[in-house]
């Protein structure tokens, strides 16, 4: 636990901030706790820090001796020193699919699916039930819908992963709490993964990931 004192609780080798998207993470708080405007942070506790436009500055900053960032709590807090791994700024990209999960040490990951995607809303069973027929010759079904059973799902890839950045999306598939930012509702949604596939070939510099997500059932009109 000492390792991880005072650091981001990430894997990844560097933080992504994208434009007009939320991103907050994680520190373990160390011994002597972190200042914030309203006291010390507890020692040795997980505290998440909301990224937004007024700590932007300061953490793309490579000369800052200090970030200033929220707590979700929106207590303003200092960072002493730094953040330990480097943030980068990123334009709005083309078709985005933005997730967040928990990842093996607690703390929030992110990750910005882009380029393509492949959505897939369909039709997997009908279920039926035989009416009741006063005159056979007239009748025109001998069964009705009464429910449908629908999958949606998208499936996303990355390739050009570092070793490091591999392992960190690939634990994706097994995080206990999913989640992707909702385009349209402007909001975080819960989703499940039905299938990965990680490609990492230990002569290879680069590695790849696919995924695919089931998204919230469709509404049916039955």
């Amino acid at each position: 636990r000492q390792e991880y004192e005072g650091r981001v609780l990430t894997r990844f080798s560097k933080l992504d901030i994208y434009e007009g998207y939320p991103l907050d993470y994680s520190i373990l708080v160390g011994q002597q706790g972190i200042p914030s405007a309203r006291g010390n942070l507890l020692p040795l506790a997980i505290s998440r820090v909301s990224v937004d436009d007024s700590a932007l500055e300061v953490l793309l900053t490579e000369a800052a001796n200090e970030t200033e960032v929220q707590d979700e709590k929106g207590n303003e807090i200092t960072l002493l020193p730094a953040l330990d791994i480097p943030a980068f700024y990123h334009c709005r990209p083309a078709s985005p699919f933005y997730v967040r999960w928990i990842n093996q040490l607690g703390g929030l990951d992110y990750f910005m699916f882009s380029k393509q995607q492949t959505h897939k809303e369909q039709v997997k069973g009908v279920s039926v039930y035989a009416p009741y027929v006063v005159d056979t010759a007239t009748a025109r079904t001998n069964s009705r819908p009464y429910a449908m059973t629908t999958e949606n799902t998208v499936t996303v890839g990355v390739e050009g992963l570092s070793e490091n950045d591999f392992q960190s999306v690939k634990w994706l598939a097994f995080a206990r709490k999913i989640e992707h930012w909702n385009e349209a509702l402007g909001k975080w949604i819960a989703l499940s993964v039905s299938k990965s596939e990680g490609a990492f070939t230990t002569n290879r510099a680069t590695h790849a990931v696919e995924i695919t997500f089931s998204l919230p059932t469709i509404n049916t009109q039955f």
